[in-house]
């Protein structure tokens, strides 16, 4: 980069080598440099003395190593991490630090990075690692990178993901009476394994300010158990291991007398999760007295009689869950919908429901290896036993395939959210589609009512609706939208003139999910 600027057909009282960059003031200067990579601004230093503290006070810093030499990349963010600049010794002041690695020597120094970066990054620090895909980084070669949490340190925000599963591990130092408390307000741990003994215990003893936890667990791991009045903001996900693989949690406690969000995914092993016989124990209990907002994915595995909520559920006015439609009968290794309606009948004052609803109903030919009617009674309507939802006034429904079923599944659900006034239905995700089509409607293992067509849904609320997912309203979306209150109905109802402003939008390549 250069600092001198051609003044060709400018004020003739001004030199052609004037250097006027350089006479901005320094946040203008910062704003410029925070446009080009951060390892361009630092070479900024070598052109004038006035260039020599400038990077230095650039808000965020983020380096790459897909773009630049190897050597070039890590001196330059090592120069920023020693805190000096060409041996001046200059105080380097990081608001916020990116690194992206991918090169072996770089995953390398890692682990010493992240421990100066604790010390001198004054906000955030955010190490990601992306693994090119070849079989030098496999998921086989186990713990091939071991970073070190530091205890203690400056850094406010915590950011480690791993793109690769099984690839790395955080070591927690134990806890201890010289252990310094850790600065840390929000902490993100993604695709890593992690000891739940000594991450629980930091967690509840030495991270006094942490507001926002994310876990994206590898592994298997006995038990997490979380108490920190300061949390506000937990997110919980073990993804799914490589086929063979052991992997989940065993035993969830959490304790946050200011917990404001909640969101379980798909966390607990399968030998806890889909077991009816059991000790009594419970699998997972919260004390959360102020909840607002409970985000739980995985609630088709899981047993109401294993989860415990020490507090009362009407303070959550967000909820977002998955309910099934239909299902075979004989599907035991599934609960369906028993903790999703537990939780429905609990949260009972939630103002804005989201619901990804799924179809278990696979075809009997599949299943069973016959068709006919004893088949078919084998499948059950699982919508039957949503309770009312008096208190919902926005209704988001996520379908994950373009089946015919949702129709009735969605018009049954709206049956008992008779307050909402705004509705958002998007399909989200047809790959699956063929997996469960009938392949006739006269002979439907779906259960779908006959009638479902022909019944009044009394919405005298409802005042926007957006179809998300449909280049035009056929097939099941043309008949639910028939069920729906008119402008002129929907006004009349209320002795308004609002309009019932109805919307759509085309489909997206990768349709977005529930969560918000």
């Amino acid at each position: 980069m250069g600092s001198k600027i051609s003044t060709q057909c400018a004020d003739p009282g001004v030199s052609h080598d004037e250097d006027r960059i350089s006479t901005l003031p320094d946040h203008l200067l910062h704003n410029i440099l925070s446009f080009i990579p951060t390892q361009d601004a630092v070479r900024t230093g070598v052109l004038s003395r006035r260039w020599q503290r400038v990077w230095i006070e650039v808000p965020t810093l983020a380096f790459s190593d897909d773009t630049r030499p190897t050597a070039g990349f890590a001196g330059s963010l090592e120069k920023v991490l020693a805190g000096s600049h060409d041996d001046q010794h200059q105080h380097v002041h990081v608001d916020v630090l990116e690194i992206s690695v991918s090169h072996p020597l770089h995953i390398a120094r890692a682990n010493v990075w992240l421990q100066q970066a604790m010390e001198r990054v004054h906000g955030s620090t955010s190490i990601s690692f992306v693994f090119p895909p070849n079989d030098f980084w496999s998921a086989s070669a186990g713990d091939r990178v071991v970073l070190d949490l530091p205890s203690g340190g400056r850094t406010t925000a915590l950011s480690l993901d791993f793109s690769l599963y099984g690839i790395g591990t955080l070591r927690v130092p134990p806890v201890s009476a010289a252990l310094v408390p850790s600065s840390l307000t929000e902490l993100s741990l993604e695709s890593l394994r992690l000891d739940g003994s000594r991450f629980s215990d930091l967690v509840s003893s030495c991270c006094p300010r942490l507001r926002k936890l994310f876990l994206r667990i590898c592994g298997d791991m006995d038990y997490l158990r979380l108490s920190n009045d300061a949390l506000e903001d937990l997110d919980l996900h073990f993804p799914c291991p490589p086929s063979g693989s052991p992997g989940g949690l065993r035993q969830l406690q959490v304790s946050s007398r200011n917990l404001r969000r909640l969101s379980i995914h798909e966390i607990f092993s399968p030998e806890v999760r889909c077991n009816e016989v059991h000790d009594g124990s419970k699998v997972a209990s919260f004390r959360t007295p102020r909840l607002e907002h409970l985000f739980w994915t995985c609630s088709a595995y899981m047993h109401p009689s294993r989860i415990e909520f020490a507090d009362s559920l009407a303070t959550v006015r967000h909820l977002d869950l998955a309910l099934v439609t239909h299902a075979w009968v004989g599907d035991t290794y599934r609960y369906h919908n028993k903790l999703a309606v537990w939780l429905l009948r609990h949260c009972t004052g939630v103002r804005c429901l989201n619901v990804s609803l799924w179809n278990f109903a696979r075809d009997p030919m599949e299943t069973v290896r016959v068709l006919d009617e004893a088949s078919l009674a084998q499948y059950e309507d699982l919508m039957v036993s949503v309770p009312e939802l008096s208190s919902v006034v926005e209704l988001t429904v996520v379908t994950m395939m373009d089946h015919h079923a949702y129709g009735a599944s969605i018009a049954s659900l709206l049956s008992r959210c008779k307050y909402v006034e705004r509705l958002t239905i998007l399909v989200s995700d047809k790959r699956f589609e063929h997996d469960y089509a009938c392949v006739d409607a006269a002979v439907c293992w779906c259960k779908c009512p006959a009638n479902w067509r022909e019944q009044k849904l009394r919405l005298d609320f409802l005042r926007q609706v957006d179809f998300r997912g449909f280049k035009e309203t056929t097939g099941w979306m043309a008949d639910l939208s028939r069920l729906l209150p008119s402008s002129e109905t929907n006004g009349a109802s209320e002795g308004s003139t609002t309009p019932l402003v109805v919307q759509m939008t085309e489909p997206e390549s990768n349709g977005p999910g529930i969560r918000s």
